[in-house]
Order: C-alpha cells, then sequence, then structure tokens
C-alpha cells in the first residue's frame, strides 16, 4: 500500500501543475485507476479542504506506460459559494492519456434516500482474490500460470460473483466483490482518493459477463470512460460491497453501472463506465 500512497503523491512543479510516478500494481497495462486516482489527486490540492470531491467523469484517451512519469494539469474553472470544479488532463510522453471533469462540494443537510444493500456472504466467508486466482491456476495450461498468479492489486478483494478475471465461461451480466485498503492516512481525501481508484477494478467485467466465452486471442477489451458519484465520508480501511451490472451491449460497447455500500448497508457511492468490447466471432 505504501507504494501506491507513493504513486497517487502528486508533486507540485508549477502554478496547477503536478508531476507523479506510476506503478506496475501486477497489471499487463497501466491501471487506469490509477491515473484516475492520479488526476484526483492533484486536483484535490488546489481545492479548500472542507470541499471534498463528490462526482467525477474521466475518459481514457490512451494507453499508459508503467516507467514514465506523469504530467497533471488541473484548470481552476469555478470556485462557488458551495462548489468548486476542476478541469484536469493527464499528460505521459507530451501526450493526454486522460482528461477528467471533477466537482467538490461543502457538505450540507438534506433528505437522504437509497437502494437496498443486496444481501451477500460476508467478506470473511469468502477466499480472496489471490486464492481463486492460485485455484485457477493450478488447472491452466503451464504457460499460463505465471500470468494468472500475479496480484493485480494492492487491495483486498474477496469476489463474489464475476470478478474472475480468467473465467472463460457465459454468465450473468452482473458482478459483486468486497475490498478494502489497509494503512491508509487519516485525511478523507485519502479515502476518496482510494476510492476512485478501486472504483475501477472489474467494472467493465459485466458488461462481459454473457460473452466471456468469446474472450480468446484478438479480443480487446478496454474502459473507455468512468463517472463515479460519492453520497456520503468514506472509510476505506472497512469492507466495501461492489455490485455492478450492465445494462446494455452492442456496436463494440458496453455500458456498466455499481454501487458501493458500506458493511452496514449505508450507500458510498455510484458508478459508470462504458467499456470497448471487440470480441472476435
Amino acid at each position: 500500500m505504501n507504494e501506491l500512497i507513493g504513486a497517487l503523491t502528486m508533486n507540485a512543479v508549477g502554478p496547477d501543475l503536478f508531476e507523479g510516478r506510476t506503478t506496475n500494481d501486477g497489471w499487463f497495462t497501466l491501471f487506469g485507476g490509477q491515473v484516475i486516482a492520479q488526476a484526483l489527486s492533484a486536483a484535490t490540492l488546489t481545492v479548500p479542504a472542507d470541499r471534498p470531491v463528490h462526482s467525477l467523469h474521466a475518459y481514457f484517451l490512451r494507453g499508459g506506460a508503467f516507467d514514465t512519469p506523469i504530467k497533471v494539469e488541473v484548470a481552476r474553472d469555478r470556485d462557488g459559494g458551495a462548489f468548486s470544479s476542476r478541469r484536469v488532463v493527464v499528460h505521459q510522453n507530451d501526450k493526454p492519456i486522460l482528461t477528467m471533469m471533477a466537482s467538490f462540494h461543502a457538505p450540507e443537510p438534506g433528505s437522504w434516500r437509497q437502494p437496498q444493500m443486496p444481501d451477500v456472504p460476508p467478506p470473511e466467508a469468502l477466499p480472496s482474490l489471490e486464492d481463486v486466482q492460485r485455484a485457477a491456476a493450478e488447472q491452466a495450461p503451464a504457460s499460463m500460470r505465471e500470468s494468472m498468479l500475479r496480484r493485480i492489486t494492492s487491495i483486498d478483494v474477496h469476489p463474489i460473483t464475476g470478478c474472475q478475471p480468467f473465467q472463460r465461461e457465459d454468465g450473468p451480466a452482473e458482478q459483486a466483490m468486497w475490498f478494502r485498503c489497509r494503512d491508509v492516512p487519516a485525511d478523507q481525501s485519502w479515502h476518496r482518493i482510494l476510492l476512485a481508484y478501486a472504483s475501477d477494478l472489474f467494472l467493465v467485467n459485466a458488461c462481459i459477463g454473457p460473452h466471456r466465452s468469446r474472450l480468446k486471442k484478438g479480443a480487446h477489451v478496454a474502459s473507455l470512460d468512468h463517472g463515479l458519484w460519492i453520497h456520503q465520508d468514506v472509510n476505506i480501511e472497512d469492507w466495501l460491497l461492489y455490485v455492478s451490472d450492465s445494462a446494455s451491449a452492442g456496436q463494440g460497447r458496453g455500458m456498466n453501472r455499481g454501487h458501493i455500500f458500506s458493511r452496514d448497508g449505508r450507500l458510498i457511492a455510484t458508478t459508470t463506465q462504458e467499456g470497448l468490447m471487440r470480441l472476435p466471432a
């Protein structure tokens, strides 16, 4: 976790210009959630501390590289009486790889309404993602075992349904998992930055569920954009339930949506994401 926190810590190198390093958290390409979190980390440094982020929408423009620093430009579009708006561009090798809009809001009293949290097994009753990968690797050809045993996130994940990255049987257009982080700084802004990172974990898998048997040579799956709305304070050191489904797929794209609940049933956040789905027949 210390390495991830270090990668998400932005250093000011000019007025509203920041620089950071990337880290290989076990993925085959630079994880999109890492770039979103870095963009949010930089934007947060330009906003008063009493205005936490409540929403963001990002577009992935290019894949990123593990071994190249990033530069983050933040534009202060507006600071109003209760809201602050920031526009962010993340560059690597002098090319933009992500654009993002983020809104920050001073909390206000108001009415509350939310959906009920699904009834699912507790995280302690479920194997970790690493255990699931290890079991799958034992049944896989030797040529695939090394990649299947890579730890693909610094975050603790206990899958419930649909999150297994190497599953190749068709299933429902939905998934669920528990996740948490350890040794997180106490500042609420860090809990929200890490939530942004984690909110990209496997979300695109929901639209892939009914088409997993077509994930073979020539398949191309990638996140196109990402939306996150944070409804209340986050404690990411406690287990959070992430449930998602896919409303539609077609024309080479699939739509995903998700809810993140605290363990006691409070709705913490809502997510959306459209994914690229180029699957061989």
